[in-house]
Order: C-alpha cells, then sequence, then structure tokens
C-alpha cells in the first residue's frame, strides 16, 4: 500500500466511497492488520474485533454527525475500560451506550441542533 501524503485529494474521495461501500469488510480487515478494536462511525457504527467477531450498532441517529460527538465516544469507551471491562465489552458497549445517548437527546433537541455535550448529558438518562 501506499501511504504517502503526496496522494491527491481525488484518492481521499474514492478511499471515502470504497469505504462506505464495503463498510464491514473494511472494518475486519483493518483490525486483523494492525491487530486492534476497530470501530467505524457511520449511519450503522460497526466495532470489530480482531480474529474475532464484528458488530453492527443500530442505535443513534443522523443528528449525531457533529463536531465532538467521536470524542465522547472514546471518553464512554475509556470509562468502560476504566471501569473493568475488557477491551471488546467495552468497545461494544461504549458504541450502543453512545448511540442510546444520542437517541435519548434527540427527543429534546431535534435533530439539527443535537450537539456533542447533549450526548453526554444522555449517558445519565441511559444508564438510570
Amino acid at each position: 500500500r501506499d501511504r504517502s501524503p503526496s496522494r491527491g485529494l481525488g484518492d481521499v474521495y474514492k478511499r471515502q466511497e470504497y469505504i462506505k461501500k464495503n463498510i464491514l469488510m473494511t472494518a475486519q480487515d483493518f483490525s486483523r492488520e494492525y491487530n486492534v478494536i476497530c470501530v467505524l462511525k457511520d449511519a450503522r457504527t460497526i466495532t470489530s474485533i480482531p480474529y474475532g467477531k464484528t458488530y453492527v450498532n443500530t442505535s443513534g441517529n443522523h443528528g449525531m454527525a457533529t463536531a465532538g460527538s467521536g470524542d465522547v465516544l472514546t471518553g464512554i469507551i475509556a470509562g468502560f475500560l476504566a471501569g473493568g471491562l475488557t477491551p471488546e465489552e467495552a468497545a461494544v458497549f461504549g458504541v450502543y451506550v453512545h448511540g442510546l445517548s444520542g437517541d435519548a437527546m434527540v427527543e429534546k433537541t431535534g435533530y439539527y441542533s443535537l450537539m456533542a455535550e447533549d450526548i453526554l448529558d444522555g449517558i445519565k438518562e441511559v444508564l438510570k
């Protein structure tokens, strides 16, 4: 693979298009190649465990495509890790709770007004 930064912007768009069309396979390939848990965000977030299961999360909504949403997801996963869950459990459960939090809060804010801070506030609603 050519990983040089000199590739053109057109290549970036082609790769994005390819990833969107092959999101499940892309997550699986990445997690196996680098031996990491891969969380690939899209309309349905994919969590792939190297040489293990691949999960498709159906919670969440398009209002969550907002600045900082991924940072909130990372914090949720890190919190579950700190709480003693295994990396696989933390990633899968974190993605699910993140989506549920967004779903809970979009009822209050609407899709276009949802912000990352709202998703963070939604965790309290979800984990009561």
